[in-house]
């Protein structure tokens, strides 16, 4: 959103954290220049001790946290933005009643999606304050090539000499592609659901079925437990939890037959790991594009 407001708009600061180098280095360069000018703004209000009223009064202010850790402006203050802005998200049906009390602290709530504007709005938070901001993406990069036209078929043929040439290319197997291939994408962390994606995926299909489901992902810092993402499957394949037991009920297990509870037992999961920075082995944009591009189906 940075991106689409600036030049739009007579001032917007962003309340941003540092954006290290490796992380500029996997966006455009357009983007990268204005995130650097957001930052040094950021950094210089700071330094001043603050924005001149002046300055305050054409400000768009945007802050990305949790309702409860926005900053408290005063209606009247000449302390206070001309807009206020929180934006912020959840993976909760339910949202928090201290939250809905916290989010009058900005003029507008920015949530991911019209899903989440309806969770705030259900919760007491006024509809007319909330406005669904969708995450960001380069859709002229992030072409898809399945399901192209015949009439499509040249600049089809173009994206796939690009996709060969591509920095970081993801290495290829010289076994033959799987007839599906599902991909995820997210950090290892519980509120995303890992183990509801894997129960659900080894209970659909068999270690016989020609299919796999690739991970692209990360344990976080601030996760407890082992950060190799193999040893956490295997360790969740080997359990019997009871949303484990529910799903394989309702898909294989509705013929009777028993769970398997090794890794090698089901079917298959491919890991991509890396984290956010290319220090920490992050993929390139071309290598993320292919990996989504060699995949069917997206979940």
């Amino acid at each position: 959103f940075i991106v689409s407001l600036s030049g739009k708009v007579d001032n917007i600061l962003v309340e941003v954290g540092d954006c290290s180098p490796s992380t500029l280095s996997h966006l455009s360069n357009e983007e990268s220049a204005i995130l650097k000018r957001a930052k040094e703004a950021w950094d210089e209000v700071n330094a001043r001790g603050g924005a001149s009223a002046e300055e305050l009064a054409r400000t768009v202010f945007v802050q990305h946290s949790e309702p409860c850790t926005w900053r408290r402006f005063g209606e009247a203050s000449p302390s206070r933005p001309k807009v206020v802005v929180g934006r912020t998200m959840t993976e909760r049906a339910v949202v928090d009643p201290t939250w809905v009390e916290c989010c009058k602290r900005v003029d507008e709530v920015w949530v991911p999606t019209e899903w989440h504007r309806g969770v705030f709005a259900a919760a007491g938070v006024p509809l007319e304050q909330i406005y669904a901001m969708p995450e960001a993406i380069d859709c002229d990069f992030f072409q898809p090539r399945a399901g192209a036209t015949h009439a499509e078929a040249t600049t089809e043929e173009q994206h796939s000499k690009e996709f060969s040439k591509s920095e970081d290319p993801i290495e290829e197997s010289s076994e033959q592609a799987p007839r599906l291939a599902l991909l995820s994408v997210f950090k290892w962390e519980h509120r995303k659901g890992w183990d509801v994606l894997l129960d659900a995926y080894w209970a659909a299909f068999s270690a016989h079925d020609d299919v796999v489901l690739r991970l692209r992902t990360f344990v976080p810092s601030w996760e407890v437990g082992p950060s190799n993402i193999t040893l956490r499957l295997e360790q969740h394949a080997s359990m019997l939890g009871p949303n484990r037991i529910a799903a394989w009920r309702a898909g294989l297990g509705a013929a009777g037959a028993l769970m398997p509870r090794k890794l090698s037992q089901l079917p298959a999961v491919e890991v991509v790991e890396g984290g956010q920075g290319s220090q920490d082995g992050a993929l390139s944009r071309h290598a993320m594009r292919q990996l989504y591009s060699d995949a069917d189906v997206f979940v």
